[in-house]
């Protein structure tokens, strides 16, 4: 373009009204190069390039472009970072504004040849002031500048970089120790490649980072820190040189705080020649770990031995060479470094040392307290004495609780598994820690023991005085025999070669066992055994208190302290005596069977015992000749109960259980004499049973049938009232369950003794007259031969009876139609009941009907001829078993029809007045006889039964002609 040809570029920035111009060069590829002048802005700042070839003649058109303020690089975080990149690189200053950024890393070789190394990455700016970008990878460690430019141009946006370091990525071998207490503090060190002495040098436990301390470029040192309750208790363990970029990591464990109880044995002699090698640690938390210690803190030094975990509560340590005696502290080792919080307590002492023991000659299987004696023995509730054979492998080998008296003496018992053996004698030595470890043995002699066989009885009550039997074989050797009953000795008797006999001494306060021992010179014991002590039954009652004399009587006895009780004793009189084996209910009750004693009737006193061997009490029991029955007032019943039965018998006797028994009932029975009872029938199946009589509720007599039939119930009653008055009877029927055939059927009225005979309809259908009614309310119910009644009664009312108080009208005529209205007083219960009228004194009845509760509407009949002329009516009321009639308190009159013959004048004025003068026949003289006019009416004057004279009435309406009639009750 233009060869040879010099150009120009002209830079207009708008805002500060700047002109500059640069000359301009000519790329090989034919571009046109000017460099950008350097402007001061404050901000983004618009600027106009224009083109010219000759520096006056300018380009019409121009193309822009944007200055911005000079950007500043302040800082970089981290300052380092692996050679295989990746890292996150901050660079802080002022100044980024704009998209494609690009950090630039440069450098050069220092071999005096500049061989420059250029690598890129893509930054992000975050705000104006920070940049983000990752750094690449680079073969080989090496520093490098970082600059940072726009893409696509090779200006630096600053011309001074920021120092970057690439190092080898660590690599972690190993760690140790991997475990640590939730607390921290755990010192690790960690090995491997890689570690630089950096201020950056970091551990991270988890999400946790540490500071570092560098020991080489193959070690490093880091601190674990304490960790929360609820935070993981594995964690991923990793180092950083630059604190963002972390190596592989391992897995460190977390061990929550041990707590530390107590140790076994609590203490240890000070020699070397232990019986066991162990120690066992009791706590909580223990953790099952192959680097587990038990540390020993000795005069500042720390003893380490190995520690076995046996459970969460228990390790198990070596016991450590400890020569010095005093107390030492024992904590628990994880990992070999760290140790517990807590520790336990360890005292070394001096060896128990035995120097004698008295007496120096024991029986076999005898347990004789012995004294030992000698030096530094210890007040521990862990002493013991040890008895062994001395044979290894054989023999025995046992151990009995040993009591401190001072530093010097001890005693304890021989066991009784002690026995004798060839070589005749124990080896005894003591222990202060449980059996753990033991002093020097002296031997004692053993002897050949006594059997003992039994002891008898094992009990007895304390007041004493209960005589004991002792059986032993091979009893050859003793002198001064004693029994000891706990802290008590008595003297015993040889009852025979192999039996020895004392008598229990009084012992006070509750039930207690004590050992019985026979003793001989009150040192060897022959025999050893238990007796119990305890206080004696009370006998407050026994039922039944009666029986037959036969025996075989079951009765309970009810006190205080029966448990266990196993006799029962019988007396009648000073030497007649039984014993029968008693039955344990309970602590306050037991129960024995009566013995056959005596053929006669007698009283007997009741005791108990424990032992078989002493007896007390002072219970009364009669033994007296069984009721026998013989008849009964009835032999039958309802099955409701309630029926009052006397019982003829004898040997009869008022106790508490005298009762009789209706099949499998029990009801109290009234005494009345030796030979008569009376009992009140219990309700019971319908059937046959036995009745039987008790004394005592246990023995029965024989039996007698009894009956108990079935009640009918009744289910409905009519009529359901009758009539007050005590003339007035109503019959009623009662509806029923099925009605038996029995006789003496009747009804009870108002549950009193009110009973009117009942007779059967069918069967369950019986009627009854209801007495006389005073009061308005009843109850009807069922009875039997006058005792048993319907346990359902049913309700029956009373009412007054009802009166005619009038009829209209009173009078009527043969052929008319006429309905009469009765006025009943007290009707209203009735009005469902058939009703019907007579008229006449006929006696024949016509259906009524109903106008209102006390209306009756009754029809006159048609034919009267053969009836009465005057009579009253009568209302009859039906219920379908009772009829009742109702007579009118006034007469109704009969007329014959009334025959008109003729009348005169027939025509009169409207004005009214006229007297017509009316011939016929049956005219009676009676004063509500009326003359009608069509469908008005004058009163007529009777001059004879065939003639009357009527005035006609006024009439309005104009002439018309209307007929004439003579009218009776204005019908």
């Amino acid at each position: 373009m233009y060869a040879g040809v010099f150009w120009w570029c002209r830079f207009t920035v708008s805002q500060v009204s700047k002109l500059s111009v640069v000359e301009a060069e000519i790329s090989q590829a034919g571009e046109i190069l000017c460099a950008v002048p350097s402007v001061y802005v404050h901000g983004p700042t618009l600027a106009f390039v224009e083109l010219s070839f000759n520096g006056q003649d300018w380009s019409t058109s121009h193309l822009s472009m944007t200055y911005i303020p000079a950007p500043r690089l302040d800082s970089l975080y981290p300052s380092s970072g692996s050679t295989l990149g990746g890292t996150e690189l901050t660079i802080s200053g002022v100044g980024f504004e704009g998209e494609g950024l690009t950090c630039l890393f440069r450098a050069s070789d220092d071999d005096g040849v500049k061989n420059e190394i250029l690598l890129e990455a893509r930054a992000t700016a975050s705000s104006p002031t920070e940049v983000y970008c990752i750094t690449p990878s680079v073969d080989y460690p090496l520093d490098m500048w970082v600059f940072l430019k726009y893409d696509g141009s090779s200006m630096l946006l600053e011309k001074a970089g920021l120092s970057f370091s690439f190092h080898r990525p660590i690599v972690m071998n190993q760690m140790f120790p991997t475990r640590g207490f939730v607390r921290g503090g755990t010192e690790v060190t960690l090995s491997g490649t890689g570690f630089l002495d950096l201020d950056s040098l970091v551990c991270r436990f988890g999400v946790v980072a540490v500071p570092a301390r560098y020991l080489s470029a193959n070690a490093i040192k880091c601190t674990s820190p304490s960790v929360m309750d609820n935070d993981k208790r594995e964690v991923r363990l990793s180092v950083s040189l630059n604190g963002i970029d972390f190596s592989e990591a391992a897995v460190f464990s977390y061990d929550e705080e041990v707590e530390l109880h107590s140790i076994r044995p609590p203490h240890l002699p000070v020699a070397s020649n232990w019986t066991e090698r162990h120690l066992a640690l009791i706590g909580s938390n223990f953790v099952d770990t192959a680097l587990a210690f038990c540390h020993f803190r000795d005069d500042g030094a720390n003893i380490r031995t190995p520690a076995v975990f046996v459970s969460q509560s228990e390790i198990r340590c070596d016991r450590p060479a400890l020569p010095r005696v005093g107390e030492h502290k024992v904590r628990i080792s994880y990992n070999g470094i760290d140790t517990s919080s807590t520790f336990a307590l360890l005292r070394i002492v001096e060896r128990a040392v035995i120097s004698d023991i008295k007496p120096q000659k024991v029986q076999e299987g005898a347990e004789v307290e012995i004294l030992v004696e000698g030096m530094n023995f210890l007040h521990t509730p862990d002493l013991r004495c040890h008895f062994c054979s001395g044979v290894e492998n054989s023999g025995f080998n046992l151990v009995s609780l040993a009591k401190w008296i001072d530093n010097s003496t001890l005693t304890c018992k021989t066991p009784r598994r002690m026995n004798m053996t060839h070589e005749g004698r124990a080896l005894v030595s003591i222990s202060d820690n449980g059996g753990h470890d033991y002093s020097n043995s002296i031997p004692v002699e053993v002897t050949a023991r006594s059997n003992f066989v039994s002891m008898e009885p094992s009990l007895g009550y304390n007041e004493g005085g209960t005589t004991i039997r002792l059986r032993l074989g091979n009893l050859r050797f003793y002198e001064n025999l004693f029994c000891v009953f706990g802290d008590d000795s008595v003297p015993a008797r040889v009852e025979s070669a192999n039996e020895i006999v004392c008598a229990a001494p009084p012992h006070s306060g509750e039930t207690q066992t004590v050992e019985v021992r026979l003793m001989s010179d009150m040192v060897h014991t022959l025999a050893l055994s238990l007796f119990k002590y305890m206080s004696p039954p009370i006998i407050r009652s026994i039922l039944p208190a009666v029986g037959p004399v036969e025996g075989g009587t079951s009765i309970s006895v009810f006190g205080v302290g029966l448990s266990n009780v196993t006799h029962c004793k019988f007396t009648i009189g000073s030497s007649t005596t039984a014993t029968v084996q008693a039955q344990h209910q309970s602590d306050f009750s037991l129960t024995c069977v009566t013995p056959h004693i005596s053929d006669q009737e007698a009283d007997s006193l009741v005791q108990v015992s424990h032992n078989g061997h002493d007896f007390v009490g002072d219970a009364l029991y009669l033994y007296r000749s069984k009721p026998r029955l013989r008849s009964l007032s009835s032999p039958f019943g309802s099955d409701l109960g309630g029926k009052l039965i006397y019982i003829h018998g004898e040997n009869f006797m008022s106790t508490s259980l005298t009762m009789c028994e209706f099949g499998k009932v029990l009801v109290d029975a009234n005494y009345i004499s030796s030979t008569l009872l009376s009992c009140d029938s219990p309700a019971l199946p319908i059937g046959m049973h036995s009745l039987q009589v008790t004394l005592n509720g246990v023995d029965f007599s024989n039996s007698l049938e009894y009956e108990s039939i079935a009640l009918p119930q009744i289910e409905s009653i009519h009529p359901n009232f009758g009539i007050l008055g005590l003339k007035s009877t109503t019959v009623v029927q009662l509806r029923t369950t099925r009605l038996p055939t029995y006789h003496g059927l009747g009804c009870q009225w108002s549950n009193s003794t009110i009973i009117t005979p009942a007779t059967r309809l069918g069967w369950n259908l019986a009627s009854c007259m209801a007495p006389p009614g005073l009061d308005t309310q009843s109850v009807v119910s069922l009875s039997i031969n006058e005792e048993s009644y319907s346990d359902k009664p049913i309700e029956f009312s009373y009412v007054v009876e009802p009166q005619i108080s009038s009829i209209t009208p009173d009078i009527g005529v043969s052929g008319s139609a006429v309905e009469v209205m009765v006025t009943v007083q007290d009707l209203e219960p009735f009005l469902h009941f058939n009703l019907t009228c007579s008229f006449g004194g006929s006696g024949v009845f016509e259906h009524a009907s109903v106008r209102s509760k006390s209306i009756v509407e009754c029809p006159f009949p048609a034919k009267y001829n053969t009836l009465d002329s005057q009579a009253p009516i009568v209302l009859q009321i039906s219920d379908g078993v009772n009829t009742r009639q109702l007579h009118s308190p006034g007469m109704f009159t009969y007329r014959k029809k009334v025959v008109i013959a003729s009348i005169h004048p027939l025509m009169g004025t409207i004005r009214g007045g006229t007297r017509l003068v009316v011939k016929g026949s049956n005219f009676a003289s009676i004063t509500n006889m009326m003359c009608t006019f069509g469908s008005k009416a004058s009163r007529p004057i009777f001059v004879a039964d065939d003639e009357v004279h009527c005035l006609s009435p006024e009439w309005k309406g104009g002439p018309r002609a209307v007929n004439v009639g003579i009218s009776i009750n204005e019908v």
